[in-house]
């Protein structure tokens, strides 16, 4: 039985229960053929995109695009041009689509046909909260159709949401920088999804396949550093493993390497990274032989590195290395189109992983979509997780969120520490009770030391001591 035959026993009515499966699908479709020209939709794409079909067929991509009646990510274009299938985020007027492009190719293995399957996304949201209503088991058959652009990485849940100039102008550069092994520095606030763009650029290179290694040059202890990322060699340390032990960068091999918070790394770690980097080459500790590599490295700070190079905290030979290719990631509260997208995201993700059917009421959104977000997607993330979990009803209301955050504000020390008795403290007590509330306030919405660090300005060092001094954590 051939491919076109599998699963069907062939009959005269092949064809019409093709045209048939096609014309009743929720999922919407249009080809294009080689040259750009559409030349076919079924009924549910006017419905999903208010356009009439017979608008589309006959014209062409360019001219459907410059009437405004295409997004400007064409996934027509794309497939076409990458010759293999796109997945993008689309706003046609004023509906949210999910547009998958598939070419197919003829016997020579040239692009004929490019057929574009549309999914809404306010239909996916309805389907899945009735799915979970009636506790059924389908929503597998959906997972693929999540709301995204870009999917990060293969076997991935995370996907890179977006709509902004902003941020389809980063995603650009990064499928553009993708295929080469430049070494790319990316650069943004703490939670505007630094690790996700590294991911992605990793799974849409050749690399894909290799391993991808993330390294938090500000986690590792300074003593431990060279050994986790070069390995050594047996004898090389006392309790040691017997055989030595292969680094993390020995491992990442032939893959891609994120040098996390590389404005966090030890300054007299800087010179030897920089060495790896021009040399393609380690040297495990206690070894005499030199391991050669292959890896493709990117970089990912929140911190002003040219800063830094001024307070000699950071070499500016190694930063000059590194700045090849940079990507500045937007904050959230600069691309706030973006947020009604990831608020939908995040409630059929959160939906999914508690199985739920939450929904969430206009005013809420419309506040969610106001708000700054300084601590931008990871701030966003985490406070639609709380409220999917605190909500008590089957719908996210503002009343929820205003009542979440009471809660917390009595968690938080007072903004006054010291209150009505602060007439019989001293000046130096008073800084010092201030000082103590600004730490304490700090490591309460920040996790890791290293944030802190980037939203006071001040060096990572100082937040240790600071905590320590206060009995923080």
């Amino acid at each position: 039985m051939g491919r076109d035959d599998r699963n069907l026993i062939y009959s005269e009515d092949y064809p019409k229960l093709m045209e048939f499966t096609v014309e009743n699908s929720w999922i919407g479709c249009i080809i294009a053929d080689a040259d750009g020209k559409y030349v076919y939709t079924n009924k549910i794409y006017e419905s999903i995109t208010g356009i009439p079909g017979s608008k589309m067929v006959g014209s062409s991509v360019e001219a459907a695009r410059l009437e405004g009646l295409l997004g400007p990510h064409s996934t027509t274009i794309l497939a076409m041009k990458e010759k293999k299938e796109v997945v993008a985020q689309q706003q046609l007027k004023d509906r949210r689509v999910i547009v998958r492009g598939t070419p197919y190719f003829d016997e020579k293995g040239r692009v004929k046909y490019v057929l574009s399957q549309l999914f809404s996304m306010e239909k996916l949201n309805r389907l899945y909260q009735e799915i979970a209503r009636e506790k059924k088991k389908g929503w597998e058959h959906f997972e693929k159709v999540e709301l995204r652009a870009s999917q990060v990485s293969k076997g991935s849940t995370d996907y890179i949401v977006y709509k902004s100039e902003e941020m389809g102008h980063v995603m650009d550069q990064a499928r553009r920088l993708a295929p080469t092994d430049v070494t790319i520095l990316l650069l943004g606030e703490s939670g505007t999804g630094k690790e996700l763009v590294a991911k992605f650029i990793h799974q849409a290179s050749s690399r894909k396949e290799q391993p991808f290694i993330r390294i938090n040059c500000s986690a590792i202890p300074e003593n431990l550093l060279e050994s986790e990322l070069f390995g050594y060699e047996a004898g090389s340390f006392t309790g040691g493993a017997t055989h030595g032990r292969k680094g993390l960068l020995e491992h990442a091999n032939g893959g891609t390497v994120l040098l996390d918070e590389i404005g966090d790394m030890p300054y007299p770690m800087q010179s030897k990274i920089l060495r790896v980097l021009q040399e393609k080459e380690i040297m495990r500790i206690g070894g005499n032989q030199p391991i050669r590599l292959d890896i493709r490295f990117i970089a990912a700070t929140n911190r002003n590195i040219p800063e830094l190079i001024r307070e000699k905290q950071f070499r500016s030979d190694l930063y000059h290395r590194l700045n090849m290719a940079p990507l500045r990631i937007p904050a959230l509260r600069r691309r706030k189109e973006d947020i009604p997208l990831l608020i939908e995201y995040f409630l059929s993700h959160f939906n999914q992983e508690y199985q739920t059917a939450k929904g969430m009421d206009q005013k809420l959104s419309a506040a969610l979509s106001a708000m700054p977000f300084y601590g931008n997607i990871r701030e966003l993330r985490n406070l639609m997780e709380r409220l999917m979990i605190l909500s008590p009803g089957n719908e996210l209301r503002l009343e929820d969120f205003q009542q979440l955050h009471r809660e917390e504000d009595e968690c938080l020390p007072l903004s006054d520490p010291w209150g009505i008795d602060g007439k019989d403290k001293s000046l130096e007590e008073l800084l010092q009770a201030y000082e103590e509330n600004i730490w304490r306030t700090m490591a309460q919405r920040h996790k890791k030391n290293a944030d802190i660090a980037a939203a006071l300005k001040v060096h990572p060092s100082t937040v240790s001591r600071k905590l320590q001094q206060y009995g923080i954590r």
